[in-house]
């Protein structure tokens, strides 16, 4: 076989595998809302909600951000050992932001722009400036943290606190947000 024929075999069987796979392709939040979504533990089941949450947020599928937060609200699922999903998803966003800067075209602000009145995109934002607050001031104690840190620190969670007390009428709604404080 020469050379030519076997580059053309590989792309047929490329193009086959991609064109049987497309119909099975799910993305993360896809396969967990899906009803065979079983994990197989309650680590998979956090990694894969946690996963679905940034991958969605990443790769700006609002939509995908906004069911999940209504199924886990509405229908109360757990993990395997109990956990409120719904806990995992803000645990999600919150990941996000510590492994990620908020900067003003960060994808938070994408989210709250497609769906204003979503009380998930504003509770999440408000976890995510929370995150950023604990990274400016640190983890230690308050005798450890720089002064210059401080005001950093209390202006992020004034923020915080403001942008659930602007949209407390659609924050009422999710249990996440009574918590923040």
């Amino acid at each position: 076989m020469t050379l030519r024929k076997l580059i053309g075999l590989l792309a047929l069987l490329v193009i086959a595998a991609m064109a049987g796979n497309a119909a099975s392709a799910r993305t993360l939040a896809q396969k967990i809302l899906a009803p065979d979504y079983a994990p197989t533990d309650e680590v998979a089941a956090r990694e894969d909600i946690i996963a679905a949450v940034g991958d969605s947020l990443w790769n700006e599928r609002f939509d995908e951000l906004e069911t999940m937060a209504e199924v886990f609200r509405r229908d109360k699922p757990r993990t395997p050992s109990g956990r409120w999903r719904l806990s995992l998803f803000y645990e999600g966003l919150r990941l996000y932001q510590e492994r990620t800067p908020m900067e003003a075209d960060s994808p938070i602000h994408g989210w709250i722009a497609a769906h204003p009145a979503s009380a998930a995109a504003h509770v999440g934002y408000a976890v995510m400036l929370m995150e950023e607050a604990w990274k400016i001031r640190g983890k230690g104690y308050a005798r450890t943290v720089a002064d210059e840190s401080w005001a950093p620190f209390h202006a992020k969670v004034e923020r915080a606190r403001l942008e659930l007390t602007q949209f407390k009428s659609l924050a009422a709604g999710d249990p996440r947000a009574p918590g923040m404080g």
